[in-house]
C-alpha cells in the first residue's frame, strides 16, 4: 500500500472519530425545553420532596400577546428580574399554586377543591423559592449551550395584578416561550405553568471596554418616575390608654405639643426622610419647607412632649392626665389658616385635596 493511501485511510478514521466525539458532546447538552423539565421536577424534589413530573412541554418563539393568549384570569402572574435590567414572567395556575402552597402547609398535596379567592403577594412569596430553584437549575442544566447566557441570572421579582402589566414591562420583540402541563403529587392534580423569557440580541464585539452604566438610565428608569409616591407629614404622635382612644369621635380635640407645624416629620413608604420640617401653605396648596440636615433640627418642646408622654405609659393615672388633660370637647372649634411660606416655588404637583383631615392610625397621628 502507497503512503498516499495509508495517510488516506488514517485521515477517514480520524474523521469517524472526531464525528463521534461531537455527536456525544451534543448528546450530553440538553435542549432548553429538557432543561427546563428537568430542573422543575429536581427543584420541586430539593425543596418539599413534592413530586411534579412535566409530561407535556410547548416551546415556541412567539411576541407577548400570542404568549399570553389563553391565559386564565385567576391565574397568579409572577414577573421575573434578569440581568441588565432584562424582564421575563411566569404564569402559575391556581392548581399549581394551590399544591405548592399545600406542600409547605401541610407536608402533602391534597385533592381539595380548589377554592375561588384572590391570590394574593403571600401567594407569590411561597411560590418565590420553586422559582429561583428552577431557574437557576435551567441554566446550569444548559451548560455548553449557545444559548445558556439567554437563561442564565433571572430570578423572582414581583407579582402584579394581571397580564395587562405585562406589556408594559416587557418590551422585547419576541420571547421564548414555555407552556409545561405538570402531574402534581403522584396524579392527585394536574396544573400549567408558563415561562416567558425575552430573546435576547446577539451581543456586538466591543472596540473598547464600555463606559460605567448609569443607574437612572436602566430600561425602567422612565416608567419608575411616572410611578405614584405616597408621602406623610407627620405632626405629632399621642399616647394614650385603650380606654381614652376608644372615647374619640369626629369633632373632639387632641392636644399637640407647641410649636407643632415647625416640627413636622416627613415618611414616605414607612421609611423615615426628615425631621424638624415647616408646614405651611403656597398658593393655596399644603405645603412643607425641608431643611437638612433634618436630625440637627429637632429643638427641645418636641422632645420634652414625647419624654413626658414615655414617662406617663408607666404610670396610667398621668397617661390618662397627658391623653385628656381637659374633658373632651365636641363642639367645633375655628382653627387659623396655616402661615404661608415665603420663597418655594415650584408646589404645583401637591396635593390640593382641600377636606384632607386629621387622621388617627394606632398612636400616629398623620396628615392625607
Amino acid at each position: 500500500m502507497s503512503e498516499d493511501m495509508t495517510g488516506q485511510v488514517v485521515n477517514e478514521v480520524l474523521s469517524k472519530k472526531a464525528n463521534a466525539a461531537r455527536r456525544e458532546q451534543e448528546a450530553r447538552v440538553l435542549s432548553p425545553a429538557r432543561a427546563l423539565r428537568r430542573a422543575l421536577s429536581r427543584s420541586a424534589d430539593a425543596l418539599w420532596g413534592l413530586a411534579i413530573v412535566a409530561d407535556g412541554m410547548q416551546q415556541e418563539t412567539l411576541v407577548l400577546d400570542v404568549c399570553l393568549d389563553g391565559v386564565p384570569h385567576d391565574a397568579l402572574v409572577m414577573v421575573l428580574d434578569g440581568l441588565d435590567g432584562v424582564t421575563g414572567a411566569v404564569v402559575l395556575d391556581r392548581a399549581t399554586v394551590r399544591s405548592v402552597i399545600e406542600v409547605q402547609t401541610l407536608g402533602r398535596v391534597t385533592s381539595q377543591p380548589l377554592d375561588q379567592r384572590p391570590l394574593t403577594q403571600t401567594d407569590a412569596a411561597m411560590c418565590a423559592p420553586l422559582l429561583d430553584a428552577m431557574l437557576g437549575r435551567l441554566s446550569a442544566n444548559l451548560e455548553g449551550h449557545p444559548a445558556q447566557g439567554e437563561y442564565t441570572g433571572y430570578r423572582f421579582g414581583a407579582m402584579v395584578e394581571d397580564t395587562r402589566a405585562l406589556g408594559v414591562l416587557m418590551d422585547a420583540a419576541e420571547f421564548h416561550s414555555f407552556l409545561v402541563s405538570v402531574e402534581i403529587g403522584d396524579g392527585l392534580r394536574r396544573g400549567e405553568i408558563l415561562l416567558i423569557l425575552p430573546v435576547l440580541p446577539k451581543p456586538e464585539p466591543a472596540t473598547r471596554p464600555d463606559p460605567p452604566r448609569d443607574p437612572l438610565s436602566a430600561k425602567n428608569a422612565g416608567r419608575m418616575q411616572m410611578v405614584e409616591a405616597r408621602i406623610e407629614a407627620v405632626l405629632s404622635r399621642i399616647r394614650m390608654p385603650l380606654s381614652a382612644a376608644s372615647r374619640l369621635k369626629p369633632g373632639n380635640l387632641l392636644p399637640l405639643p407647641e410649636n407643632v407645624l415647625n416640627q413636622v416629620e416627613l415618611s414616605a413608604g414607612g421609611v423615615h426622610i426628615a425631621n424638624g420640617c415647616r408646614l405651611g401653605q403656597m398658593g393655596g396648596f399644603r405645603a412643607v419647607r425641608v431643611t437638612f440636615p433634618a436630625s440637627s433640627k429637632t429643638t427641645g418642646p418636641r422632645v420634652e412632649a414625647e419624654t413626658e408622654q414615655v414617662k406617663a405609659v408607666k404610670n396610667p393615672a398621668k397617661a390618662m392626665a397627658i391623653a385628656s388633660p381637659k374633658p373632651v370637647v365636641d363642639e367645633p372649634v375655628d382653627i387659623p389658616d396655616l402661615p404661608e411660606i415665603p420663597g418655594i416655588d415650584d408646589f404645583s404637583d401637591l396635593s390640593s385635596d382641600p377636606g384632607a383631615e386629621l387622621n388617627i392610625d394606632d398612636d400616629l397621628l398623620t396628615l392625607n
